[in-house]
């Protein structure tokens, strides 16, 4: 039986060594998605739970973006340890949604926190 390999690369005392290496011993790991905050948003915390983040601009004034208090509560998750998945999992536990509307609800916003450069 023909098994198929990779070859891994170690560098070592100035020698290149080849190590092969089954497939059914090597994993392939899926990225993990982790969102992180821009570094120069200003949150300010409003009295009905909901928030406004400030961008301050390039000579254009600041940039104001406000969420809700769920869009709020997912934006206090993002602290760049959790993945997608994670803050997901909370939603979900948090407001008895299934998993899937939950991942749904969270990709779609950070999707847009991305696009308006809130998040990297």
């Amino acid at each position: 039986m023909k098994l198929s390999r990779r070859e891994i690369i170690i560098k070592g005392m100035g020698a290149l060594a080849f190590l092969i290496v089954p497939r059914f011993l090597t994993k392939t790991y899926a990225a993990v998605s982790v969102p992180c905050r821009t570094m120069n948003i200003k949150p300010e915390l409003w009295d009905d739970g909901s928030w406004c983040l400030a961008i301050p601009g390039c000579g254009h004034g600041t940039k104001s973006y406000f969420l809700n208090s769920t869009a709020a509560e997912i934006w206090n998750l993002i602290d760049g340890r959790r993945s997608e998945e994670e803050i997901a999992e909370i939603i979900s536990e948090k407001y008895s949604l299934s998993r899937k509307e939950a991942a749904s609800a969270v990709k779609v916003l950070i999707t847009s926190m991305k696009e308006q450069n809130l998040l990297v």
